[in-house]
Order: C-alpha cells, then structure tokens, then sequence
C-alpha cells in the first residue's frame, strides 16, 4: 500500500503531462470495478446534466467509464494536491450507520440543515474529519453521490486497507495526522543516510534511536546519537494545518507535504535543534546488520591481500582476521610528526570504517576512468577512548596508499584533506 500512495502522489505532483488535462480522483470504486479507490489519472470536466464520464487511470493506461458521483475533477493542480493530502488520510475509511435515520448534514454543526437520513447499515466513504467541541463529525460521500457531514455517535468506522483485515477505528476523534505520528516510530533522517553512507560509529548506534510518542503516557521519546530527550506534554495544540504544538514540553513538530517525514523543532542547553526525521521503509535493525556485513567483508578483501602492511620508514602493521591488527614501529618512526607514528600509541588497536567519501572525492576519477580513491579507513588504538586516526585509503599494485585526515566526524571532503594532506605507501606482504 504504501508504495502505491508514493506512485500516486508522484503522478499527481511531478510531471507536467499530468496536469495538461483536468486532474481526477476516485472517490469510491466500489467492489465490482477494477479500477481501485484513491486512483489518479484525468478526466475532461462533465457537461450539466451528465451522470458518467470516462477516467483514464494513470497507472495503468485504461480509461473506464465510472458514474459521475464516484468522481472528483480538479480545475487546477493546486486544488487538486490540496484534496488530496486530505484524502489519503482516510482512503480506505468507510462508515456504516448504527441506527436507522442517522442525520446527514451540509455543515459540522448539530443546527445545520439535514442532506439526508441514512438507513441502518446503509455504507458510506469517508473523505475527512472534523473535531468540535462537541465531539467529532465525519465528511462522507453516500452511493448515491450526496456529499454532508455526519456525527461520531451511532456511526461506526471501518479501515478497508487493501490486503488487511478489515479494522474497526475508535470515533473517538484525533487529527489524522497526529493519529499518523503516533502510529509509527520516527528515525531520524541524518541517521538512515549516516548509516547508508557508511559514515557512521556502528558501535554506537542502536536500534531505540528514534522519535516515538506514547498517547497513553502523554509523552515523546527522541533519542539520537547526539541528544536524548524526554517530553512531557499537557496538550496538544495545531498551530497551521500541518504544525503542531505538545504543550509544556518545548517541543514542535511540522509535517512535510507527503507526510512521511517530519521536522522536531526544541531547545536544549540554549542551542536550538532542528531535527528532521522519516517515516522507514525499512527496518532499523535490517539496514544495521546489512552495513555490518558490508564493512567485515570489506575488511576481509583487504586482509586477502596481505595481511601485513609494511612500510620501511613508518614500521609494519600486521592484521588479523577480527579487524584487530598490531603496529610495529620502523626506523623513522615518531620522526613525522604525525600521530598514528608516534611510539607512545602502543601496538595494538582495532581497523573499522568509520567514516565515507564526501560526494566530490567519490567522483574522482584518473585517466582511464577508475575511482581516485576507495574509501576511508580508521585505526582505533587502544586503550579506548583514543581518537581514531583516519585515512583514506587506495588500493594500488602491490601495496595501500594512505593519506592522513584526522580530526574528523563526518564525511570526508575536497576541504577536510586539505592541500599538504600526508601521503604513505605500505606494500602488501604475507606472513
């Protein structure tokens, strides 16, 4: 389901061909057609008096010949991106009336003027919500295309998701998309590319980093490797329609357009932040295991091809198979002013990739078109917490050329090596 919306809405917001004819949205399919509610593509704009039209569907390519009232068309893209950020909220919500006579009306108000009665049982789609201080009130299309607003009470909502068991949703009202934050667990978004740019400490990452909130507890969990904060809140206020305030915590959330990521607005030791975080499509721990993986098999491909390192002036460095390895110290040793040379660092201390390429040193190419550059390496000598020492690093004929960028915490960049960035070839050698 989800990557049908994202399919949707890329239709609906990106290429222009789209929006050349009128835009057009199913409504409701119903059961006994093949083209699914919530379906996007164009229609032309119906003469008066008309009770069908023909919706051609964008994903598919087929034109079907659908009653008018299943059917909404948009004179312009903006009303038509503004529906449907509404819609999709509640796409496969249908409501069934719990009693006979349940009241139809044109405005959310109990004073409004009736529409139309539903019968008991009688099925309706619902297209949005509404929260007053009397309770909730639903927006809802019946099967005969008569559009109104209907009260919570003696309404039942059901969730038709496709593939799914049919749901019951409590009427007990929350804005949708507060309803959609607190339904998921939030990563954020800086984390999911540190991880997939393998630029990030692995042995410091764990999979309760995120933003979660429990409605319950009226409470939200943000944590990341840099801030870990609690938030106690008292109550919720929309401030725009996409901005919300939790009150008495300090904190504020904003909703981008397709509501799959969000911004974290809050102050902590008198430093602002402003952290965005993403609805994953992929499982945390998932993504951890696969670079694990990656990052000892690139381990191994190095360790295949020596596993001694040696370099006549600056000593030898053996490695081992549990990425541990052990310097020994040559001749010119301590004499470079460089610290991974300096005798008062030990031996011992563990390879790990820590860091990536920044986007300008990936693209680097030679003559015949190969990569200037592999990767960055990180010698982590003991005892901990010595700062690593980082390199980065090629593999060449017969041997690794190192060049030394230390004092580093992200990617490494055309700026961060610097012009006079040391350089040092260590030849491949077998015990």
């Amino acid at each position: 389901m989800k990557s049908f919306f994202a399919l949707g809405l890329a239709l609906l917001f990106s290429s222009c061909s789209f929006f050349s004819q009128s835009n057009a949205l199913i409504l409701w399919s119903g059961d006994e057609l093949m083209v699914p509610t919530g379906a996007l593509g164009t229609a032309q704009i119906p003469p008066e008096g008309a009770k069908n039209l023909e919706f051609k569907d964008e994903t598919t390519g087929k034109t079907t010949v659908l009653d008018l009232w299943r059917v909404r068309v948009f004179p312009s893209p903006e009303e038509a991106q503004k529906f449907y950020k509404v819609f999709n909220l509640h796409r496969y919500w249908f409501g069934k009336a719990d009693k006979p006579s349940l009241v139809v009306r044109k405005y959310p108000a109990p004073q409004a003027q009736r529409v139309y009665n539903l019968s008991q049982n009688e099925e309706i789609k619902i297209l949005d919500q509404y929260r007053s201080e009397i309770g909730g009130w639903f927006f809802v299309l019946t099967q005969g295309g008569l559009e109104g607003w209907v009260f919570q009470e003696n309404l039942s909502i059901l969730d038709k998701s496709p593939g799914l068991e049919p749901t019951i949703i409590p009427t007990v009202l929350m804005d949708p998309l507060l309803e959609h934050f607190f339904s998921l667990t939030w990563r954020s978004e800086d984390l999911v590319k540190s991880i997939k740019d393998r630029s990030v400490n692995l042995d410091s990452l764990r999979e309760d980093h995120y933003l979660r909130g429990i409605k319950e507890e009226s409470t939200l969990y943000l944590q990341t490797p840099e801030v870990r904060r609690i938030f106690k809140y008292k109550k919720i206020t929309q401030l725009t329609e996409d901005t919300y305030s939790f009150e008495d915590s300090g904190l504020i959330i904003r909703f981008a357009l397709d509501q799959k990521s969000l911004t974290a607005y809050f102050s902590q030791n008198e430093k602002d932040f402003a952290l965005k975080f993403i609805q994953l499509e992929e499982d945390l721990g998932d993504l951890i295991a696969g670079e694990r993986a990656y990052r000892r098999e690139l381990y191994r491909s190095l360790y295949a091809l020596g596993p001694v390192l040696r370099s006549p002036g600056q000593g030898d460095i053996y490695l081992e198979k549990d990425q541990r390895f052990r310097w020994l110290s040559g001749a010119g040793a301590g004499t470079s002013g460089h610290p991974v040379f300096q005798k008062n660092y030990g031996e011992f201390g563990t390879v790990k990739f820590l860091l990536n390429l920044g986007e300008t040193l990936r693209s680097l190419k030679d003559s015949s078109g190969t990569s200037l550059y592999d990767g960055v390496l990180s010698l982590v000598f003991d005892p901990a917490p010595q700062a690593p020492v980082h390199f980065i690093y090629k593999v060449v004929k017969g041997g690794l050329q190192l060049w030394q960028v230390d004092g580093l915490s992200g990617s490494v960049t055309i700026d961060t090596i610097g012009p006079k960035i040391p350089s040092y070839f260590f030849s491949f050698s077998r015990i």
